[in-house]
């Protein structure tokens, strides 16, 4: 059967050309897109390995909370405050957290100013903690939840406490 090229009409050898070539360019671009793909992938994993790097050897418990309040990213310095969350994977809510003594999580998130100061106790020794709370701003500029930041602030605490008695004894050495 042969079939000829009438007026607008394509032979069937035309039209057999043509969705071959519509079908390799298809192809090439299926592969395009396969390697671009594994390569952000591979970009993404190595960020992830970035985040998590720079978040363990961070010197306070850092968290990230959701908008809904859902803690989705924590780093191991936090279990030091809660202990429990080392039962409980990620995303893990509120109340699990409000469950530890002397750290109120939903008060820190509401906090106006964004930084709490507060005495606990954990594991029997008394310690002053400093929280701050910050907006987690996406890409495009809109909040998308919560990251707080608590830093065990004891050490300097005592150093004020001292300085501030030697001043005292100085002035009164001094009257």
């Amino acid at each position: 059967v042969h079939s000829t090229y009438n007026g607008d009409r394509m032979s069937e050898k035309e039209e057999l050309e043509q969705l071959k070539k519509t079908f390799e360019d298809f192809i090439h671009t299926s592969s395009q897109l396969q390697q671009s793909y594994e390569t952000l992938k591979e970009e993404a994993q190595l960020l992830s390995s970035y985040l998590s790097n720079i978040l363990e050897n961070m010197n306070a418990a850092v968290m990230v909370f959701d908008k809904n309040r859902i803690l989705t990213l924590y780093n191991s310095e936090t279990l030091k405050y809660f202990p429990r969350l080392k039962e409980a994977a990620p995303p893990v809510s509120l109340d699990v957290l409000a469950r530890v003594p002397g750290i109120d999580i939903a008060d820190i998130l509401e906090q106006k100013e964004n930084v709490s100061a507060f005495a606990v106790e954990i594991n029997g020794v008394s310690r002053w903690l400093e929280a701050e709370c910050s907006d987690f701003i996406d890409s495009k500029g809109e909040k998308t939840g919560y990251i707080v930041v608590i830093n065990d602030k004891t050490e300097l605490r005592k150093l004020q406490v001292k300085s501030q008695q030697e001043d005292r004894l100085r002035v009164m050495g001094e009257l």
